[in-house]
């Protein structure tokens, strides 16, 4: 959003030398936390973090090239992140003063915005990649920000830190020198990669969860805005532990059926076409014709097949498909002919029950593995 923060005050008062020294009759004794980096690049995993307290205008003051900081920063680059300006507590923080020279957005109205950070680099910085619990407005006051995105879809190429980690919303790529050998789906992730250059009163949008990485450029100043999604409402309620099983078990279904498209592409691309939300584009009522001519021409072939020949994935295609032809029976009023497929079908048997204990058991075997793929990508657990 080009222009949301050029009719700030800061967007005129927080510019050139004259800039800095207003920041400093403002809030210049407030006392600070900054990163500190020998290379500009500030990785989220704790163990890589040198924080160090000084006084506001002593971080000012690496961003005056008159001003002599070598000696106070050991030839090291600073970076300010998410000080805030504001927060959902009653208490004021360090840096509330600044506050007056920023606007809301009129595009917040309504909203119960619950953060409002300052972010400044002094000499460029190169923030990791991560995402946040939070819907963001990133508004840039001074300088340029580019800001590249990744979809929350991609959260398995990006390979995200342990849930149980101090920096589980961090990716564990060095995203300054990525090791595809160590993180080959990053490669992919790339190619998905949305980037957006912000200049000095534009302002992005980024969505919770959306992955984003930051380059600013010398001296750059930026004020976000955060607050509450809908979904954030649900968490730390006793439905946690509901809202994990359910989003978990749409995470499954779609899994399912991306991994069944790479057994059939070509039905999977047919069934896209016409239109078909589930499954393979594998006729369903053609198919139980089909295998009624096995049962009445190939009894034991088909008794072997459905016993023993099914992989996993193959038990899951099938049974997916038994389910499609079932709802267009119901529809249809048909539920005679519904009953009349499974007594003929599992007559080529001598214990009807055995097949379906057979079928199910391959097709949660078939979710299981998925699952406990699911857990590794997506929570950064191995799973053993």
């Amino acid at each position: 959003m080009r222009g949301v923060a050029s009719a700030w005050p800061a967007y005129t008062l927080w510019r050139g030398p004259g800039g800095l020294q207003h920041l400093k009759k403002l809030a210049g004794a407030a006392e600070i936390q900054v990163m500190c980096s020998d290379s500009g690049v500030y990785h989220g995993d704790m163990r890589s973090h040198s924080p160090t307290c000084c006084t506001f205008a002593e971080f000012l003051d690496s961003a005056d090239p008159t001003a002599s900081t070598s000696q106070q920063w050991g030839g090291q680059q600073v970076y300010l992140a998410q000080a805030p300006l504001r927060t959902s507590a009653p208490l004021p923080c360090s840096l509330t003063a600044l506050q007056q020279d920023v606007g809301m957005p009129p595009c917040l109205k309504g909203q119960a915005v619950s953060h409002v950070n300052l972010w400044m680099s002094t000499s460029g910085a190169r923030s990791s990649l991560h995402n946040d619990p939070y819907q963001n407005l990133l508004c840039v006051v001074r300088g340029r920000k580019a800001v590249t995105l990744f979809s929350p879809a991609m959260t398995p190429w990006l390979y995200p830190m342990p849930i149980w980690g101090e920096s589980p919303n961090h990716s564990a790529v060095n995203f300054a020198a990525p090791d595809l050998q160590q993180h080959p789906l990053y490669a992919q992730a790339l190619l998905g990669k949305q980037v957006a250059v912000l200049e000095a009163g534009d302002a992005l949008f980024i969505p919770e969860g959306w992955w984003h990485q930051i380059d600013s450029a010398g001296v750059t100043m930026a004020v976000n805005f955060w607050w509450d999604s809908p979904l954030a409402a649900l968490a730390g309620t006793p439905a946690d532990a509901y809202c994990l099983r359910r989003l978990m078990g749409s995470l499954l279904d779609s899994r399912k059926q991306q991994l069944l498209a790479q057994v059939m592409p070509f039905h999977f691309h047919t069934a896209a076409q016409a239109g078909e939300p589930h499954g393979p584009a594998l006729d369903p009522l053609p198919l139980r014709r089909v295998l009624l001519a096995l049962a009445e021409h190939f009894p034991r072939s088909l008794s072997v097949l459905l016993m023993h020949g099914l992989t996993p994935a193959a038990a899951e295609l099938l049974t997916g498909r038994f389910e499609a032809a079932d709802a267009q029976l119901v529809e249809q009023g048909m539920h005679q002919e519904q009953q009349s497929f499974y007594s003929r079908l599992y007559s080529v048997v001598d214990d009807p029950q055995q097949v379906l204990e057979v079928m199910l058991a391959r097709k949660e075997e078939f979710a299981a593995a998925i699952c406990k793929q699911l857990i590794q990508e997506v929570l950064g657990v191995p799973y053993a």
